[in-house]
């Protein structure tokens, strides 16, 4: 594993349903039963994303069939992801794409994609495209025609005070 060198292995892990705290290797073995993993992060926090390559890491590693859903990726870029995980790109050829979808420094997320591409882990955009987040940025959703509409996934956005405080 040339790419993920290492081990991590934190004080302890906040399970939020009860509060309790539980080591790496138990929640590993939780995630066997699921379907979906939604990882948060720090975006510049780097060790959020050894924590993520990690847990990448141990769910492959255990037989599950695994791929990684990328929120910083417009959908219209799969085609580049795809030929990134096929190994059809090369890593000087990427970052470029990457930088066109993510203003974070490759450095923090390189280990996350190394690892999928060095195992062929679909990874897959799930970010709107840039057209209708700059119109709803500037304008609101009611704002948006109807072709530009089916972008969006069937969910309600409610705003408040405290998730703005939360994001300046």
């Amino acid at each position: 594993m040339p790419h993920c060198q290492g081990s991590f292995e934190p004080s302890g892990i906040l399970r939020v349903s009860d509060r309790s705290v539980v080591s790496f290797a138990e929640v590993l073995k939780e995630l066997q039963s699921v379907r979906v993993v939604c990882v948060g992060e720090l975006h510049d926090e780097a060790s959020h994303h050894r924590a993520q390559v990690e847990l990448i890491r141990g769910l492959h590693d255990s037989g599950r069939k695994v791929a990684v859903g990328l929120e910083m990726f417009r959908a219209e870029e799969q085609d580049q992801l795809n030929r990134w995980v096929k190994g059809e790109i090369t890593e000087g050829d990427f970052v470029p794409v990457y930088l066109r979808n993510w203003n974070f420094p490759w450095d923090l997320y390189r280990s996350i994609f190394l690892y999928c591409r060095d195992r062929a882990i679909p990874m897959v955009g799930l970010n709107i495209p840039s057209a209708v987040t700059r119109q709803v940025g500037r304008k609101g959703f009611s704002s948006l025609a109807e072709n530009l509409r089916h972008h969006l996934p069937p969910v309600s956005c409610n705003v408040d005070e405290i998730y703005q405080d939360f994001i300046r």
